[in-house]
């Protein structure tokens, strides 16, 4: 049922109209200030305010503005007791009047034109709505849009990374006279898969930095069941852009996904000062059972060059000391060169 709000100090005139708009399945809340009418339309949905000129406790402009700035959208109307050209003038450009009716009054025709004003409150709501949700998903769309382009932006630095990786991969097949096998094969897919997703990702959650190495060296136990990590601490960001943190990322997955190739069992231990603005300690460490550099003429060997390669461009320190079955990879990476 509609609800409309009529402010009527005249008790008989007041049930008389509720009486006849509740047969056309109307309610009418019967009220006899400006402050009781604002009460009622602060708390409740209400289409419509039908008012009588006189208001007791309040001028009618002080009341249609506090009443607008509640519910702008509400249609009022206005009964009054004579005609005055200059009065209706300002009831209709003014306050935005939309029905005046001059005494003596017909309930039934004011229930006529009250029924018109509802249906164009119902439409007018339902357009304002609308309104919001085209608004609401503009602003959705534009932020959209400014995101791709930013992501863009910064992939375009990720272009190096594949033409290097691939020239790797040629370099090392082309050396062969035989096929490559089908390990080799499914290895190279792996760094492309994996680069292709952390490279071209459109966001990344740097405080969840240590939480996405664990994650990516889990996704290797189909290939290594023994590999843990057994530390990964202090990989906390200050300051830093999505592509700086993927280099790093990227590169701890390709050293932990060269030796996933070789060892079963192996142990990656990550650890690293805070990173700032500055620069970045990284000490990569892995526990294995040899050295993989001692693969000669293997594919392996070009890769793991490759990595070292990526390493040292990143860094402006980067050093590899193999004892025993122990590697350890130090990266002072260059932070400064890349942050925002």
């Amino acid at each position: 049922m509609n609800k409309i709000v009529y402010l009527q100090t005249n008790e008989k005139i007041a049930d008389s109209f509720r009486e006849e708009f509740l047969k056309q399945e109307i309610e009418m809340l019967i009220v006899k200030s400006g402050e009781e009418a604002l009460e009622i339309i602060s708390k409740e949905k209400v289409l419509l305010l039908l008012l009588d000129i006189n208001i007791p406790d309040m001028r009618f402009r002080k009341l249609v503005d506090r009443i607008r700035a509640i519910s702008p959208q509400i249609i009022i109307n206005v009964c009054v007791d004579v005609v005055d050209p200059l009065m209706i003038t300002k009831l209709s450009n003014r306050h935005r009047v939309h029905k005046i009716y001059v005494a003596p009054w017909d309930v039934n025709e004011i229930i006529d034109e009250v029924k018109e004003s509802i249906e164009i409150a119902i439409i007018n709501e339902q357009i304002n709505i609308r309104e919001e949700q085209i608004s609401s998903e503009t602003n959705e769309l534009k932020n959209t849009v400014e995101s791709l382009k930013n992501t863009l932006k910064k992939q375009q630095s990720s272009y190096s990374k594949f033409i290097k990786l691939t020239d790797c991969f040629v370099k090392a097949l082309a050396e062969r006279d035989e096929e490559p096998d089908k390990e080799k094969l499914e290895f190279i897919k792996d760094i492309y898969v994996t680069i292709l997703k952390m490279q071209t990702t459109g966001s990344f959650d740097i405080d969840k930095f240590e939480d996405n190495i664990r994650k990516d060296i889990e996704e290797l136990k189909a290939l290594a069941d023994g590999i843990s990590t057994s530390v990964i601490e202090s990989c906390l960001f200050a300051g830093q852009s999505r592509v700086y943190a993927q280099n790093i990322r990227f590169t701890i997955y390709m050293i932990a996904r060269l030796y996933a190739q070789f060892y079963s069992d192996f142990s990656i231990n990550v650890s690293s000062h805070f990173i700032t603005t500055k620069e970045a300690e990284f000490v990569i460490e892995i526990e294995t059972l040899g050295s993989i550099s001692s693969k000669d003429g293997d594919m392996f060997k070009e890769y793991y060059e490759y990595v070292n390669g990526i390493i040292k461009e990143l860094s402006s320190d980067a050093r590899t000391r193999n004892e025993g079955k122990i590697t350890t990879f130090y990266c002072n990476f260059l932070v400064a060169k890349e942050a925002r």
